[in-house]
């Protein structure tokens, strides 16, 4: 797990805060969900993976995060 979390804070460092081309893209939607479950159990600290923490805080405020997360919730019904 540590090596594909150093990958993820690499390219999300190179990426301007974003893991595809500086901007928020489906990548960053799906890969989402695994990683705040990392944060929150534990398995990724904010202070190891700062550039990671950092980018959770940003797209999850983005209201193209939410609108997306919005329409995933209705195709599972």
């Amino acid at each position: 797990m540590k090596s594909q979390l150093d990958f993820l804070e690499g390219e999300t460092k190179k990426n301007n805060g974003y893991l595809v081309d500086d901007k928020l893209s489906g990548t960053d939607i799906l890969i989402s969900s695994p990683l705040q479950m990392a944060f929150e159990r534990k398995f990724a600290k904010a202070e190891e993976y700062f550039v990671i923490a950092k980018w959770l805080e940003t797209i999850t405020s983005e209201d193209l995060y939410a609108v997306s997360k919005e329409k995933a919730r209705a195709l599972d019904t």
